[in-house]
């Protein structure tokens, strides 16, 4: 793969806690196993050809586990450029806040970049891990569902300047659908419309009629389906407007 595509770098997914994955045995459920998780990043290593290999893990698979520092040393050792840290396990999902302290520990522990990840969804919440954990970078997930605006306000944010406004429900609804499209252009229609769901639910979180438009959201069969819910929320948030 890496012969092939020329990637800038091969991430190795140690903390997905979906049970599709972890029932392989692979994503979290590798941290059960920690020898063959740092057998597995040594080989990568040795199979990128110099493009550097990362690796994100959790603090641990089951509720009570915390092995996210010696995992992180194993894979230091492996070879790995950097390291993801996810501060919770695979049994708590994304409930309770996460685990800065785990973050922290880590980062104490290892000197190979480390990036903290997990309840990122304000740029304040960002720069609080930055400060709290001393994490070299913040990885985004969940937050930026909907909000891909958000990456440009947590930089403001850490270079100390105003943080810039969301945008207008026109512009968020515009750029909505060029996601869409360019969804659509990857996996064709049948796949693409199906998948749009959930993508145009996450476009309307925060606004007035949220949950209406949501249920919308699980009929989308087409372009159609997707312009009435655009129609439906600019309706519903019309004193929104300037």
């Amino acid at each position: 793969m890496a012969a092939l595509r020329q990637p800038d770098l091969i991430d190795l997914n140690m903390g997905c806690p979906a049970p599709k994955i972890t029932g392989g045995g692979a994503g979290s459920a590798l941290l059960k196993n920690l020898p063959l998780a740092q057998e597995i990043a040594r080989a990568a290593v040795l199979g990128a050809g110099g493009i550097p290999v990362t690796a994100k893990i959790r603090r641990g698979y089951d509720a009570g586990d915390d092995v996210a520092v010696e995992a992180a040393k194993r894979l230091e050792q492996a070879g790995v450029a950097a390291i993801t840290v996810h501060g919770r396990t695979r049994a708590q999902m994304y409930s309770p806040p996460v685990d800065l302290d785990c973050i922290a520990a880590v980062k104490a522990a290892v000197s190979v970049p480390v990036i903290g990840n997990g309840d990122i969804f304000t740029p304040q919440e960002a720069k609080h891990m930055f400060e709290y954990t001393g994490c070299d970078l913040v990885m985004v997930g969940r937050g930026a569902l909907g909000n891909p605006w958000l990456f440009e306000q947590i930089n403001a944010c850490m270079r100390g300047e105003a943080v810039p406004e969301s945008p207008l429900l026109e512009t968020r609804l515009a750029v909505m659908r060029q996601e869409i499209a360019l969804l659509i252009k990857d996996k064709g229609e049948a796949v693409g419309f199906r998948e749009a769901r959930k993508h145009v639910a996450w476009y309307m979180t925060g606004l007035r009629g949220a949950a209406q438009l949501r249920r919308m959201c699980g009929e989308i069969a087409g372009w159609d389906s997707i312009a009435a819910i655009c129609e439906a929320a600019q309706q519903l948030n019309l004193q929104d407007a300037p």
